[in-house]
């Protein structure tokens, strides 16, 4: 079997989407956007409230 982790996402204590990642192979399918849905459904079963990430000037342009 040749799996492999095609995307990831770290969350935070404290809010903050710290890291999201997708292979180039797998950009502009959804995960990045089923990643996030997910983080935020543990945010708030975990009573999160508010969610932040901090991007560079370079990356702003993708989010």
């Amino acid at each position: 079997m040749n799996a492999q982790i095609a995307a990831f996402i770290e969350l935070e204590s404290n809010g903050d989407i710290d890291t999201t990642y997708v292979l180039p192979n797998f950009q502009k399918t959804g995960v990045a956007s089923t990643l996030l849905e997910y983080a935020m459904n543990i945010a708030k079963n975990s009573g999160i409230e508010h969610l932040y990430a901090e991007a560079s000037i370079i990356a702003k342009s993708v989010i």
